[in-house]
């Protein structure tokens, strides 16, 4: 399948709020979506620029990026596999 292919496929599952699964059950995302627009912040324009002038906090991590050439799919496949 195409990025496009998947993007297309992810609109269709977003807007029925469901997906069939290879077991031919349909799955529930509703509750899911609900949450993530519960969770979901619109920052206007002005509230970034009053964000970028704020102090930021003091980390003790390290950032690291990594480039892949992977469909959306084969990236997520990879990153819960790694998380296994």
């Amino acid at each position: 399948m195409t990025n496009k292919g998947m993007a297309k496929d992810t609109l269709d599952i977003l807007a029925k709020k469901y997906y069939i699964n290879k077991e031919n059950e349909k799955i529930s995302i509703e509750k899911e979506l609900e949450d993530c627009k519960k969770g979901t912040v619109l920052f206007s324009s002005e509230d970034l620029a009053e964000i970028s002038k704020s102090e930021l906090l003091e980390t003790n991590f390290e950032t690291q990026f990594e480039v892949w050439n992977f469909s959306s799919l084969k990236a997520i496949l990879k990153l819960a596999e790694e998380e296994n």
